[in-house]
């Protein structure tokens, strides 16, 4: 019985991760976490009126504590992983949790696993190696040195971490409870501690806690209710893009006024546009005019690329690109928004590199006209990027956040608008 329960406890919990990261490009991460613990709640208290409230010692309350608290950091750390990863890249670390759970539970409980269970722990760390199991070209630890380098990967290595300690723990408070009753207690609590910090974040605004579930019913937050409303998708109606790299032609010059935004610099750009068109591309992707490596713009945009942790633009230094006002915008929301924000050469070899890592999440131009516009396609010679853009968190996120300073939304705390 114990085998089926922790086999729909593992479908449950892939379910709950699914709807999470399809809100997470447009709630923070405080209210997802509220809303996964305080949802249970009005599931799990009826429970109470038809079970025997036992006992409680202070070894009960001691463990419920520790793991209330550890799970405010490993909550928050899980929504912010699976906001800025594919799930791919995150959830399957926390398949590690057994490996931990080999040292943990013999410290605390003078638990030992079998035989049977050592063998499946190393099946599953075998599994978590083989994900990235392409960057064993580059030595045989560079595939859990790549846990380091992604970021929402190394925060679901901690939370498997400290899911171990909580789980021994969890355990520990069960056998001075009982299963039901710690369920209720644990979730209540975590509920009542998130409640506070999500008041803070808001302002004390009750209206995202109200909000949600309603939003929830109409499908906005829903992805199975979603794909019944026609064209609806996350990133709302943001235009998108299939992007030619130009690897003949040339926009600006150092030494030239590609800074400027200046009517010629657009002129020499028809004809390769026009080419690339023909190729059947929306626009060209500009590279350096001395070896046709470095990338500039993205058509009139400014460009800017998801590796991994970092949102990357090329910097301004050679005077060839556009000083975009909603480029300043967008590296100073992507910088709140918990990214590295990067301005530097970007080669198109590293965009590629990047791409065949499975670490180039998103790719998106910024300019006045369309604040944001996605990239859905990048060719650069017979290598073809393509993205699912109805599944992009991080460019559909900054389009709603300038927008809704834009237009009077939101607060404007950087002082951008002006009265005229």
């Amino acid at each position: 019985m114990w085998y089926l329960v922790a086999l729909l406890s593992g479908f449950f919990m892939a379910t709950a991760d699914a709807f999470s990261k399809k809100s997470a490009g447009q709630t923070n991460a405080l209210l997802l976490a509220w809303v996964r613990e305080a949802y249970a709640l009005p599931f799990l208290l009826p429970i109470l009126f038809f079970i025997e409230i036992p006992e409680l010692d202070v070894t009960f309350w001691i463990a419920m504590a520790i793991c209330v608290a550890m799970d405010l950091v490993t909550t928050l750390l899980y929504m912010r992983a699976i906001q800025i990863a594919p799930l791919s890249l995150t959830v399957p670390y926390l398949g590690l949790t057994p490996l931990f759970l080999l040292i943990i539970p013999t410290i605390v409980l003078g638990e030992r696993l079998s035989v049977i269970g050592i063998i499946g722990v190393i099946l599953i760390a075998i599994g978590t190696y083989a994900l990235q199991i392409d960057r064993a070209k580059s030595g045989w630890l560079e595939p859990w040195l790549a846990i380091f380098k992604n970021r929402g990967s190394l925060y679901m290595l901690i939370v498997a971490i400290c899911y171990a300690i909580t789980a021994t723990l969890g355990k520990l408070a069960i056998q001075h409870s009982s299963p039901f009753f710690m369920a209720i207690v644990y979730f209540g609590l975590l509920a009542i501690v998130y409640t506070p910090f999500l008041l803070i974040t808001t302002k004390g605004k009750l209206a995202p806690l109200i909000n949600t579930p309603s939003n929830f019913l109409k499908g906005e937050r829903c992805p199975f209710c979603s794909v019944l409303k026609k064209g609806a998708s996350q990133r709302g109606n943001i235009e998108d893009f299939k992007i030619y790299v130009e690897e003949k032609y040339v926009r600006a010059v150092p030494g030239g006024i590609g800074y400027a935004k200046a009517a010629g610099n657009y002129g020499a750009a028809m004809y390769p546009t026009a080419e690339a068109k023909k190729k059947g591309y929306d626009q060209v992707l500009w590279t350096d005019a001395f070896e046709h490596k470095y990338v500039q713009e993205c058509g009139t945009m400014n460009v800017f690329f998801i590796i991994g942790n970092s949102a990357i633009t090329p910097d301004l230094s050679k005077g060839t690109i556009l000083a975009g006002i909603t480029r300043e915008s967008a590296m100073q929301e992507l910088n709140e928004m918990g990214f590295k924000v990067e301005e530097k050469e970007l080669s198109i070899d590293d965009i590629i590199d990047a791409h065949k890592a499975g670490l180039l999440y998103e790719a998106f131009g910024t300019g006045t006209a369309a604040t944001i516009s996605l990239i859905k396609e990048l060719r650069y010679k017979d290598y073809v990027m393509k993205f699912d853009v109805d599944q992009w968190q991080t460019a559909p996120k900054l389009a709603k956040r300038l927008n809704d300073i834009r237009y009077g939304l939101a607060e404007d705390v950087h002082g951008w608008m002006y009265k005229v």
